[in-house]
């Protein structure tokens, strides 16, 4: 009486040639995404991470989730004799091939994103530096920065940085000690207690907190003469 078992593994000779195939195909799609699923991990847990646009991330998820549930019934095939469905393998390797040409950019590092903060600092500059009264300059300011162009610093939802504002008032010097909690991508205008100059500083991000902006190991600042005793014409009189 011949066995069923062995009958049917007669029947079915290639079987551990599609559960290898699959099984490759499947772990190779699995450690392609991997870097994709740990980065949506590290910015999801917070606050801040420098990362590309979720949509980047995406294709490697649906892979990843495609290829574990492949493999589901892959094993469930070789362990409880249920037939997978013929087009299984297809998919995993179709789902490879997905992978490997969808993979997303490398988000900037800090390089990238110091860049765009610098850019932003010297635009406040510009806005400072315009012949308007201060009160005026500093509407002029507060509206330029809304305009300009988010970084690739994502907090945990994933939403891109914009630049923000703070100005600080009778101030001796420049902020050179970013506050607690405050945000990466953040403009400080310090103004003197005479209202005749202001000093431009920024934070960026280092590892998942804010720090200053710094080019060659020392502190970015911008210095900017608010008013002149000897004003030329079109300049703005102390």
């Amino acid at each position: 009486m011949a066995h069923p078992g062995r009958t049917d593994a007669k029947r079915r000779p290639l079987r551990w040639v599609k559960f290898a195939g699959g099984l490759a195909a499947a772990a190779i799609t699995l450690s392609l995404a991997y870097p994709s699923l740990l980065l949506i991990a590290e910015v999801v847990r917070g606050p801040f991470l420098e990362a590309p646009a979720l949509r980047e991330l995406l294709p490697s998820l649906a892979s990843a989730l495609v290829a574990a549930s492949g493999l589901v019934w892959l094993v469930v095939d070789a362990s409880f004799d249920r037939r997978a469905p013929r087009w299984v393998v297809a998919l995993l390797v179709a789902n490879l091939l997905l992978v490997s040409g969808a993979l997303p950019s490398k988000a900037p590092g800090g390089a990238g994103s110091d860049a765009a903060i610098a850019a932003a600092l010297r635009e406040a500059k510009v806005q400072l530096e315009r012949p308007l009264a201060l009160r005026e300059r500093l509407r002029s300011l507060h509206e330029g920065v809304t305009k300009l162009p988010a970084t690739s610093i994502r907090d945990h939802l994933f939403r891109p940085l914009a630049p923000g504002l703070v100005v600080l008032e009778d101030r001796e010097g420049p902020q050179l000690t970013p506050p607690e909690g405050v945000a990466p991508a953040t403009i400080f205008v310090a103004i003197n207690p005479e209202r005749s100059a202001a000093w431009l500083t920024a934070t960026t991000l280092e590892g998942r907190r804010s720090a200053l902006l710094r080019d060659g190991g020392l502190p970015v600042i911008l210095g900017i003469p608010l008013c002149s005793s000897n004003a030329p014409s079109g300049g703005t009189p102390c």
